[in-house]
């Protein structure tokens, strides 16, 4: 009985927490439905512009689309080596972590657009980098750096925007 009202206390000092929990938790619940959407336009381009920075880096790989177990994936090739963009390279995730991190704040509707626009804008530059880095450690022969290093960059990415969000 001692907990429950321990439990009871600490909603109650903690209410505006708990209310923000529980929207971010609602407005979290179709990200289960996003993780198959095909986003072939998006890889389509993350594809474009790495392979550009990849060119003016020197680095001279080739575009291609290629089959994978999700469908068709545009792809890099270098050194006898690929590396496929396919949809869960595209940020989405993070993306919508973002959206119900800060519309699950009571906020001002022009101020959480605003932030969503600087962190959708944040989330690609870092997205990109993540992928161009990768590829060209990847080329070189260093694998694993995305799945060590970056997978945690967009998050993190998310995060900050949400930080300074609730900062200003």
């Amino acid at each position: 009985m001692n907990y429950l009202k321990k439990a009871d206390d600490f909603l109650l000092k903690n209410k505006k927490v708990v209310e923000y929990l529980v929207r971010f938790l609602i407005l979290s619940l179709p990200i289960i439905l996003i993780v198959n959407i095909n986003l072939y336009h998006v890889q389509s381009a993350y594809a474009w512009i790495n392979n550009f920075l990849l060119k003016v880096l020197g680095i001279n790989a080739a575009s291609f689309d290629s089959f994978s177990a999700s469908g068709l994936s545009p792809s890099l090739y270098y050194n006898e080596k690929i590396v496929r963009i396919d949809s869960a390279c595209t940020g989405i995730r993070s993306f919508y972590l973002l959206f119900a991190m800060i519309f699950a704040f009571r906020a001002d509707f022009g101020k959480k657009f605003r932030y969503l626009a600087i962190g959708a804008l944040a989330i690609m530059v870092v997205n990109i980098l993540r992928i161009l880095i990768s590829s060209i450690l990847f080329f070189n022969g260093i694998m694993g750096f995305d799945s060590i290093v970056w997978s945690a960059s967009l998050n993190l990415t998310a995060f900050a925007v949400v930080y300074f969000f609730v900062r200003n």
